[in-house]
């Protein structure tokens, strides 16, 4: 949430841009509107969906090994906006107050998100016209812009009634802090759930469902953790880890030992099996 803030702040550096534009009479104000739409458009459809399901399709039609942002660079069927653009067509939609495809409708955080899309556009016009008026509304919208960032969090907080809250505060009490926690479950509503409660300064590493990818990137990470005295814990969905990586743990001399249990989310511990130095 901290990310629209500081987007805030920094657009006050182009109030001089607006004012330079006005002086420059109407074809400099019309390439500017263009541009204007064209960034808003340019991103819309990234912050419709979540980032996963591109990876996700990218990984499943080019098979092991791949490297989805190295894909999207040379091939245009996994251009990224286009892919994005894609799933918001087919509804898969990851928004704050529609947090699912056949989820209902949040009306209060669906209200907070308008005003300040509202407040946002009335400030920029009235920047855009500059004078006195102007001013003070450059001055005023990002406190307000604020305001309503805090009241959503506060809004979210209330309202979800989130699986991962026990385990989240878990994580603080069970797993000591020079430890990692591996995340098995890389579905976005399952990442949607586990980053809106996490406040532990723990750190978690996500393993990633193609094999070659968890030997190149966790896997040398579970042996740091391991050779320098942390700890391994898995948080996963269901009564069974996948196999692929029980199998990379077991090969790594780690044997499970600990499981808090909240329903059908497990938060395991991985040690040294008896008899592995």
């Amino acid at each position: 949430m901290s990310a629209p803030i500081w987007e805030g702040f920094a657009a006050l550096g182009l109030l001089g841009v607006f004012d330079w534009t006005a002086r420059r009479g109407l074809r400099a104000t019309l390439a500017l509107s263009l541009l204007t739409v064209a960034s808003f458009l340019i991103q819309l459809p990234g912050v419709l969906v979540h980032r996963t399901l591109f990876f996700f399709e990218v990984m499943n039609l080019n098979g092991p090994g791949t490297i989805p942002d190295e894909v999207s660079l040379y091939d245009l069927r996994f251009f990224m906006p286009l892919s994005n653009f894609r799933e918001a067509i087919r509804g898969n939609l990851d928004l704050a107050w529609k947090p699912g495809v056949d989820a209902p409708v949040d009306g209060m955080g669906l209200l907070l998100a308008s005003i300040g899309l509202l407040a946002g556009l009335m400030g920029l016009g009235l920047a855009w016209r500059g004078g006195r008026l102007g001013r003070v509304a450059a001055l005023l919208c990002p406190f307000l812009v604020v305001g309503l960032v805090l009241g959503s969090v506060a809004h979210y907080q209330r309202s979800d009634n989130n699986p991962f809250r026990p385990l989240a505060v878990a994580l603080d009490t069970l797993v000591p802090p020079n430890s990692i926690v591996l995340i098995s479950d890389n579905t976005p509503e399952i990442n949607r759930q586990l980053w809106n409660v996490n406040r532990s300064t723990r750190r978690l590493v996500g393993v990633p469902p193609d094999i070659e990818q968890m030997q190149l990137h966790t896997l040398p990470v579970v042996q740091r953790v391991v050779q320098t005295g942390g700890q391994v814990w898995n948080l996963q969905i269901g009564d069974n880890p996948p196999e692929a990586l029980m199998a990379a743990l077991h090969d790594l001399g780690l044997c499970r030992s600990l499981a808090q249990t909240n329903s059908d989310i497990h938060l395991v511990r991985w040690e040294l099996c008896r008899g592995v130095a």
